[in-house]
C-alpha cells in the first residue's frame, strides 16, 4: 500500500463567472462549483464570485484549499454559518461585552498613547455610528459593559447576512475583538 493521501487535482480548463437568481456562482468548464457539503456556490456579489473564480483559475496541479480564502469563507457561510446562524451570531455578539478595545495598558506610557490613538476611533464610531457606547478599563479585571450597548450590538450582529456574519466570525476570532 502507497502511504500518499488522496488530493483532489484539477480537471477543468476555464473559470467564468455565472449570474444566478440569488446571486453569483463558478464554473469550472461547464460544472458548478459546490460546498464540501455538496451545495451550491452562491455568493451574493459579482466582485467575490470573481474573487473566488480567480482562485480556482490560479490552482496548478494539485487543488491547494489553504491558498483560497475566499472559497473557504463562501463554503463556511453557505455549509455551517445559515444552518448555525443563532448560535454563531451569539458568539460573535458575546465579545461587545468583553471587548479587547475597552480594557487598556497601565503602561508605559507609549502604548497607552497607541492603544488610544487605535482603538478610540473605533469606540467613537460604535458609540456614534451604532448607539452602542462602550466602557474602557484598564487592566484585565473584568468591567460590566452597559446592557443596552451589549443588546444593540448583538441584535446588529443579528441582522447580518450569512457572508457578512461568516466574515465578521473570522475577524474577532482571529483579532479577539
Amino acid at each position: 500500500m502507497s502511504s500518499k493521501t488522496w488530493a483532489a487535482k484539477r480537471f477543468w480548463g476555464d473559470v467564468f463567472v455565472v449570474p444566478l437568481e440569488r446571486g453569483f456562482g463558478v464554473k469550472l468548464d461547464q460544472r458548478r462549483v459546490k460546498t464540501p457539503a455538496k451545495a451550491d456556490l452562491i455568493v451574493p456579489t459579482e466582485g467575490m464570485a470573481q474573487s473566488i473564480a480567480a482562485e480556482w483559475q490560479a490552482q496548478v496541479g494539485v487543488i491547494k484549499p489553504q491558498t483560497m480564502p475566499f472559497t473557504r469563507m463562501a463554503n463556511s457561510a453557505i455549509d455551517k454559518v445559515t444552518m448555525q446562524f443563532g448560535d454563531v451570531a451569539d458568539f460573535v455578539a458575546a465579545y461587545g461585552a468583553s471587548d479587547l478595545l475597552c480594557y487598556r495598558a497601565t503602561h508605559p506610557e507609549e502604548l497607552i498613547d497607541r492603544q488610544s490613538t487605535a482603538w478610540d476611533p473605533l469606540l467613537n464610531w460604535a458609540n456614534q455610528e451604532l448607539k452602542a457606547p462602550l466602557s474602557i478599563t484598564t487592566g484585565v479585571m473584568p468591567i460590566e459593559q452597559d446592557p443596552v450597548s451589549v443588546s444593540t450590538l448583538r441584535a446588529l450582529v443579528h441582522e447580518l447576512g450569512p457572508f457578512e456574519l461568516a466574515a465578521l466570525h473570522d475577524l474577532v476570532a482571529i483579532s479577539g475583538s
